[in-house]
């Protein structure tokens, strides 16, 4: 049996030109050695340089047929087509004992029958793996100079927020030494610059997260809307948008190897403020997010509180007779349209007024934050420190290391929060800070709902009461809804 086998590494627009050219090539071959072709194998877009990430189906099947006897004359244009793994090669070589490898090269074909023909293949595969490894160390010293200059390195996906079409490319000019902007021909994403829309939503998450809207609810919204991810397709998840979000790059860092290498080499779209801020955010347990099921749909689901039972629990949405209302143990059953619609507009009446300036983020007197982490590092080392000493019997007073662990853990603390007010904002800024009751509902109405609920949280407290009896469809806000607002003003009921 004579079998045609080709390969291409690399086919991103899928037209299998290369595979195509290599098949001709392979037949006009076979014809000049007076070869029938019983079979062409071919595998397309996969690399025989690391066999293990990625399983070729035509290679498998070559081997199929090389364990049972079949394949006598195996066409390749080239040995590094068939192997570029030395370990992959010698477990093909038991499988061969008496095949003849035919190639388009000057020393066409390998006799494996014969100790010079694997000698010889396995030369072959051995400058072909040489070859990719210095390809490798030249594209990694590549990426190491265009991390220092703040070049983009390209492949992979696009890093979303950036990429912004141009007419001309930074290109490393040998001659020169240095990178310079050049002309090209099409357009080209210069992933240095920002996307206004793309940055004006990772602005707006980063805003919500530090005014305490949790990650699940920004997800959530997300995926409602339909926001295309970078690719254009797929879904958020919250692991993606932390990435995005505490990424260096997102406030302007080059990195490699997750150091930071060059600082400003792109366009910030985060402070680094709030990234450092964010970052310390997700580490925090409490903030973890919680199952897609259980994110929130309604503006008071799990705020509200029971008048009934008058002890902090609060209420759930669910259906009755049809139409969502909010209930607690079977009473305190509201209709949820009425009761979120009612409290909407008690909160635009209140935002749009002038002493809601309180509830805005204050302006802050700089802070040397560089120096709080610094302070924040050395104190975790003195802590580590306290315990080594102690187990080496150096500090041998339990209330001593009590007392010393107590003091650090207490000033950590109290760095976590001038850390945390310097980056945080408050969940009315844009939607308050908007004027009149028109311009303020029009910014409510625009507002993610995770952002609304916190909104909610920061400027009342709302209890539904039981309806009356042989009253339960009609709704009347001023019987059914308690607003008590946390400035201390007037309740409204």
């Amino acid at each position: 049996m004579n079998v045609i086998y080709c390969r291409l590494s690399s086919d991103r627009t899928g037209a299998r030109v290369g595979v195509d050219t290599q098949e001709k090539n392979l037949r006009r071959l076979a014809a000049k050695d007076g070869l029938s072709i019983d079979e062409v194998i071919a595998d397309d877009d996969l690399s025989a340089y690391r066999p293990g990430r990625k399983d070729r189906p035509g290679y498998l099947r070559l081997l199929s047929l090389l364990k049972a006897g079949k394949v006598k004359h195996l066409l390749v244009v080239h040995p590094d087509r068939l192997h570029r793994d030395p370990a992959e090669l010698e477990s093909f070589l038991p499988l061969a004992p008496r095949l003849r490898v035919h190639t388009t090269m000057a020393a066409p074909v390998y006799d494996l029958a014969t100790s010079w023909g694997k000698h010889a293949l396995r030369a072959a595969t051995n400058d072909a793996n040489l070859e990719t490894a210095h390809k490798g160390d030249r594209v990694g010293d590549a990426r190491e100079r265009q991390a220092e200059e703040g070049v983009f390195g390209g492949g992979g996906r696009r890093p979303y927020g950036y990429g912004v079409e141009v007419m001309e490319r930074r290109t490393w000019d040998r001659e020169a030494g240095e990178y310079r902007m050049l002309p090209v021909a099409v357009p080209y994403l210069d992933m240095a610059r920002s996307r206004p829309d793309e940055a004006a939503l990772i602005q707006s998450w980063a805003r919500q997260l530090l005014s305490g809207v949790s990650m699940c609810q920004i997800v959530a919204d997300l995926n409602r809307r339909g926001v295309p991810t970078s690719t254009g397709n797929g879904r958020w998840t919250a692991r993606t948008v932390q990435q995005i979000i505490t990424n260096p790059r997102i406030s302007g860092h080059s990195t490699r190897h997750g150091e930071i290498v060059k600082a400003g080499a792109y366009d910030a779209i985060l402070t680094e403020e709030q990234r450092l801020a964010l970052n310390d955010r997700f580490t925090d347990p409490a903030h973890r997010c919680s199952p897609p099921g259980s994110v929130p749909r309604w503006l008071g689901s799990g705020i509200y509180r029971c008048g009934i039972c008058d002890d902090g629990d609060t209420t759930k949405v669910r259906r009755c007779n049809g139409r969502p209302v909010y209930h607690h143990g079977g009473h305190c059953v509201r209709s949820a349209a009425e009761v979120d619609g009612f409290v909407t507009s008690v909160l635009v009446a209140r935002m749009a007024r002038a002493d809601i300036a309180e509830f805005l983020t204050p302006d802050r007197p700089g802070v040397d934050t560089a120096s709080l982490r610094d302070e924040k590092l050395t104190l975790l080392a003195r802590r580590d420190a306290l315990g080594v000493a102690f187990a080496k019997g150096e500090i041998t007073s339990t209330r001593q290391l009590a007392a010393g662990t107590g003091y650090i853990d207490a000033r950590i603390t109290a760095i976590d929060a001038e850390l945390a007010a310097t980056a945080a904002v408050s969940p009315l800024d844009g939607v308050a800070d908007s004027g009149d009751v028109a311009a303020v509902g029009k910014a409510w109405s625009a507002a993610p709902l995770g952002q609304q609920r916190e909104i909610l949280r920061l400027l009342a407290t709302v209890t539904l009461t039981a309806p009356p009896q042989g009253r339960y469809g009609v709704f009347e806000p001023l019987e059914a809804v308690i607003i008590e607002w946390r400035d201390g003003g007037d309740s409204d009921a």
